[in-house]
């Protein structure tokens, strides 16, 4: 289950998507295909708006390996699936969001 607003490490800021930085050259970015200004919108389905913060719940759920991560990409007007795991990352020198 995804890190959600219930849970008890509340982010210092409101909850908001997670945009992929305007440098996104690091090997994590460029081997799951995001471009700059992609906004990371949903984590294993669940919408960002109910995330306490999207970049805790995709650090949590890599670092328990249980399952594959889906991320919902919104690009422009479109949106997409990404898959990844904890051995995507640890390939691409744990470099995270």
């Amino acid at each position: 289950m995804a890190d959600t607003k219930s849970d008890n490490t509340p982010p210092d800021h409101p909850p908001s998507p997670l945009r992929v930085r305007g440098g996104a050259t690091s090997h994590l970015t460029q081997f799951l295909m995001l471009k700059p200004k992609d906004l990371i919108v949903a984590v294993n389905g669940i919408s960002w708006k109910r995330l306490a913060c999207v970049a805790h719940a995709i650090k949590i759920l890599l670092e328990r390996d249980t399952a594959p991560v889906v991320l919902t990409i919104l690009r422009g007007e479109k949106t997409f699936d990404v898959i990844t795991s904890a051995k995507a990352v640890s390939r691409t020198n744990k470099r995270h969001f």
